[in-house]
């Protein structure tokens, strides 16, 4: 509900389950239990007990535990009996004769099995009404949990993107001056991928691209909005609509398009320009309504729940490029352990593709569907030994090493120059350069930077532009997309290889009134998705499909069963073997090279060091400090009044806390400076607070219940000086000055850099004030000496600056 926070969700009210019915239920399910206990062994049998038995098993230890005196507790029993269907006993595992087996088996089915006969079984039946009268204090108590938790994110200012679209709809549709101000700012909308958009997103396109209404009517749904002309231009294939689990319907993808035939115009885009023709035959082959090999996935015309069939209208292979294909192998039938079958695999797969690509062709020409998701890493280290660069989709993946790798590259993507990172770089699973190649680069009088021009041709110079591709990117779009991108091999040479992920499992603690009616209609949403991720998986290929198959002896049951008929027809099947990559040629010292690398490295060094001097007021203050064991000489300047903390001009200015025990530190210093800057920019009252607040969060000082415990204290510090002399004197001069950091080149060539924290200029010349915090009293006298010196460093730094009189500074 947090991820879907701007939908209303309806909480209708239903009875309990009828009590006859739960009654008679109770006395069956526990007379099954008493007639099957006996026949179960004690000891768990060698290969564990069957479905039955545990089931049996957990509804007794239940009874033993609750006794079943409240309902909760019997319908969780009962639930527990109804969890799996499906399941049916194994005879040999009990210690009755089959024959009482299949009667204890009967009576369970008699209560959970829906049949034609028995299409509402009881024990079903009071399940389904348990969990519709749950709902509805189920709802309101996750309702009331997402609204506390909605407003503690925006009060502590932990917005979600999620809450940052639901607040940008609630100002498009509540504000036609703000709708139209960005209106203006925004004229013409373009979207990819449309069928990736949910309707939250929707709405925000749809306000954004029209005009508010003046007339004073009755607001209307935002589906019925008309965009300016010209103003909304989407792209979307609904095929490809594959993420319903985050409100990305195809019914809303086909709800807009619609409306673009009303408003608008709705172009077909028939030419792939990424496969090729074996690809565009597997497609026909298998989706088409008119398939002969295999049923057709896709209907002529949508449906509600599915996208109808388009041909793919692919562009044949190049002038002097490869011819591609569809290929199938069978697992190895003489492989006993799964492992040692997956190693096998990996390393026949990475021998064939790496004989491909000496004919000719190039890694991102391949994808690759694995019949197992076990052990994909295992087939991109296979991969990557033959030097082959690979992007893996799905689960087993060895994320550590892919995440080391992407900081590689994200280090040579960050400073260009650096010819380490950017071998880092080539040599690592994105590229997969070899040290024979980047020799042959170097002695063709290639570089490793990927900006210089004119590159010797070969693998090193293709990687290097694809780096130089993205680091450009890197200069126009956030990080996040030069990520995304690079990571998803959309640009780049890789060998794609995939597998069907697995799906979520939960367990069912309430459901809507006539949910198990609305199931049907999920479940046929769901089995069209599952046909949308097979295409979706076939049409990322973009020369060379291959494709992995159960080892003879029984049908094909994984991901890819559907394609099994087209594939046994039509597909190229491939018959390997595994071998060993080949051996890495050792590269041979160079002496005279590597002293020439590090007579540069040693110039590179020179060059990188400072040639100037850097220093903050405060760590010189600190250097003296440490040299000098005598300060009383550094507190006076000529011609400036350097108050102590204790003038009464300053009284209450130049103490923390008035009993002299309180917050201290560095980040209550921070939040201290913070509030102060906007009391002297006139803020006050609750706007004072917020930022008070902001401040004391963002340096993460102490919090009870979500709100900082220093709050008052702040704000009570921020009023004393706010009623001392000295703060009415900033508040009435003419120039007030606030944070005002600066550089100041001084006479020895070095430079000093500080932050004022408040500087006013008065008649006389300008009074220069330096706010300190300290836990006690006897902290900040003992700092006194320091804390004066650097006042005086200020003042001396903004006379230069200004040209101008600092006639008084103050701690």
């Amino acid at each position: 509900m947090n991820e879907a926070s701007d939908i209303d969700f309806p909480v209708p009210e239903a009875p309990p389950p009828d009590p006859a019915t739960l009654a008679r239920v109770r006395k069956e399910m526990e007379a099954i239990v008493d007639e099957a206990l006996p026949g179960i062994p004690r000891v768990r049998p060698e290969r564990n007990w069957d479905s039955t038995q545990k089931r049996i098993l957990r509804i007794a230890y239940r009874r033993a535990a609750l006794d079943f005196d409240r309902t909760v507790d019997l319908m969780e029993a009962i639930q527990e009996l109804c969890s799996s269907a499906t399941a049916k006993a194994t005879y040999k595992r009990w210690d009755y004769d089959s024959g009482r087996v299949k009667e204890i088996q009967a009576r369970i089915d008699a209560l959970i099995e829906v049949t034609p006969e028995r299409p509402d079984p009881p024990a079903r039946k009071l399940v389904s009404a348990w969990q519709a009268h749950r709902y509805g204090p189920v709802m309101e108590l996750v309702r009331g949990a997402a609204q506390a938790f909605a407003h503690h994110r925006r009060r502590t200012g932990q917005l979600t993107f999620h809450d940052l679209l639901v607040l940008a709809r609630d100002l498009l549709s509540g504000s036609p001056s703000a709708r139209r101000s960005l209106g203006e700012r925004w004229r013409y909308l373009l979207v990819d991928e449309f069928q990736d958009t949910d309707p939250l997103q929707a709405e925000l396109l749809f306000l954004l691209a029209s005009e508010p209404d003046d007339d004073g009517g009755a607001e209307r749904a935002w589906a019925q909005l008309t965009p300016r002309p010209g103003a909304l231009f989407v792209v979307g294939d609904p095929k490809q609509s594959i993420y319903r689990f985050r409100r990305a319907d195809i019914a809303l993808y086909g709800r807009v398009r619609e409306r673009f035939a009303e408003f608008g115009a709705v172009v077909a885009l028939t030419t792939n320009f990424r496969s090729t023709p074996p690809i565009e035959a597997i497609v026909d082959g298998v989706f088409a309504p008119d398939a002969t090999t295999a049923p057709g996935l896709f209907p002529g015309e949508a449906t509600d729940v599915q996208a109808g069939y388009a041909p793919l209208d692919t562009r044949p292979a190049g002038p002097g490029k490869p011819e591609g294909g569809v290929y199938r192998y069978t697992l190895p039938a003489d492989v006993g352990r799964r492992d040692e079958l997956v190693d096998v695999d990996a390393q026949s797969l990475a021998t064939w593709i790496a004989g491909r690509l000496a004919q000719g062709r190039k890694p991102e020409d391949f994808l690759v569907l694995t019949r197992t998701r076990r052990g994909l890493d295992r087939y991109a280290r296979a991969l990557e030994a033959h030097a082959i660069p690979v992007a893996v989709s799905g689960s087993g993946v060895g994320i550590e090493t892919e995440l080391s790798e992407l900081r590689l590259l994200m280090t040579a993507l960050t400073d260009p120059g650096d010819p380490v990172g950017v071998l880092a770089a080539l040599e690592g699973l994105f590229f997969g350069v070899d040290l024979d190649q980047l020799l042959q680069h170097r002695e063709a009088g290639g570089t490793l930077d990927f900006r210089r021009p004119n590159q010797p041709p070969g693998p090193v110079t293709d990687a290097l532009a694809l780096l130089q591709e993205w680091w450009q990117l890197a200069r126009q779009r956030p990080a996040d997309e030069v990520v995304e991108r690079d990571a998803s091999g959309q640009s780049a040479g890789y060998c794609a290889v995939t597998e069907q992920r697995s799906r979520w499992s939960w367990v069912t603690l309430a459901a809507a009134p006539g949910w198990d009616a609305r199931s049907e209609r999920e479940d046929a949403f769901e089995r069209a998705e599952q046909d949308r991720l097979l295409y979706v998986a076939v049409t990322r290929a973009e020369e060379e499909l291959v494709v992995g198959m159960k080892a003879p002896g029984g049908r094909e049951r994984g991901p890819w069963a559907p394609l099994e008929a087209w594939l046994l027809q039509e597909a190229t099947e491939l018959k390997w073997r595994a071998e060993p990559p080949p051996p890495r040629r050792e590269l041979e010292h160079d002496e005279a090279l590597t002293r020439r690398e590090r007579e540069v490295a040693e110039r590179r060094c020179a060059a990188g060091e400072a040639a100037w001097d850097f220093e903050t007021v405060t760590s010189r203050t600190h250097r003296e400090e440490r040299e000098r064991t005598e300060a009383a000489d550094l507190f006076h300047t000529a011609g400036i009044d350097i108050d102590d903390a204790t003038d009464a001009g300053a009284a209450g200015w130049s103490q923390s806390l008035a009993d002299g025990t309180g917050p201290g530190g560095y980040t209550w210093g921070n939040a201290v400076h913070a509030t102060l800057e906007a009391a002297a920019g006139g803020l006050d009252g609750a706007a004072l607070a917020g930022v008070a607040r902001t401040a004391l969060l963002e340096n993460d000082r102490p919090v009870t219940s979500g709100e900082p415990v220093e709050l008052d204290a702040l704000l009570e510090l921020v009023d004393r000086l706010q009623q001392s002399d000295l703060w009415a004197r900033a508040r009435n001069a003419d120039v007030l000055l606030t944070e005002q950091s600066f550089v100041l080149e001084q006479e020895d060539g070095s430079f000093l850099e500080g932050v004022i924290d408040l500087a006013f200029r008065e008649d006389d010349g300008w009074v220069i004030v330096d706010y300190k915090t300290a836990a006690d009293d006897r902290v900040f006298a003992l700092r006194l000496p320091r804390y004066r010196r650097q006042v005086e460093l200020y003042a001396e730094a903004w006379s230069r600056i200004t040209g101008e009189a600092v006639r008084e500074a103050r701690v």
